[in-house]
């Protein structure tokens, strides 16, 4: 099989990581691959321009200063460079149902999981993922692909029976066919840096 980073890398594409723990669901999908592990606050101030593809998986729920993190990204990609980006959709089913249902905020800061109370004070940013697109576009990006992983590598996916982990993912594979990606827990979109807001299809791939 191709490798698709490597044939990257050979063709002298730059790439920037801007996560410190990377979700490896898109590496089979062309532009998108691993070359190293930096981190955000360090790169974006420093780098040169002329990057061919930064990945910003997880990252901007997490920035105060939002819009300058997108110009600085922006700033170093090369023309027609892509940007590949994902925050949690706080507009999909994974949170409504509980904000809807109990009015309880979307992470419970005395929740006694430490991933809950993790995010609770970690997030600063809460993106939909209609607000995520718009907001990145409105920066001089197209979206050109949206990425819907099916469950596969998570604990708690992991930790259901079988035939129950089955039937999940047939229902989510069943979802992101038939609905919008507005309803998935977290989208990775691939945006391309370019000049003018042009029309052009926007891919839906589901791994």
């Amino acid at each position: 099989m191709v490798n698709p980073a490597r044939t990257l890398i050979n063709r002298g594409v730059k790439v920037l990581n801007t996560n410190s723990k990377i979700t490896d669901a898109v590496t089979e999908d062309r532009y998108f691959h691993k070359e190293k592990t930096v981190r955000p606050a360090i790169v974006l101030s420093t780098h040169t321009m002329g990057l061919g593809v930064i990945r910003a998986l997880g990252i901007i729920e997490h920035v105060i200063h939002v819009d300058h993190f997108i110009k600085e990204i922006h700033r170093i990609l090369s023309d027609e460079g892509y940007l590949y980006m994902s925050a949690p959709n706080y507009g999909s089913l994974a949170y409504l149902p509980r904000f809807l249902l109990t009015g309880k905020t979307f992470h419970d800061p005395l929740s006694k999981s430490s991933v809950e109370r993790y995010e609770f004070y970690a997030h600063v940013r809460y993106f939909t993922y209609r607000s995520l697109v718009e907001f990145v576009s409105s920066f001089g990006f197209v979206p050109d692909t949206v990425y819907l992983a099916l469950p596969e590598g998570s604990s708690h996916y992991r930790s259901l029976p079988k035939p129950k982990a089955m039937a999940f993912r047939y229902a989510m594979m069943l979802m992101y066919n038939l609905f919008s990606p507005r309803w998935a827990a977290e989208p990775i979109i691939c945006f391309q840096k370019a000049s003018s807001r042009e029309n052009r299809n926007f891919r839906k791939v589901i791994l």
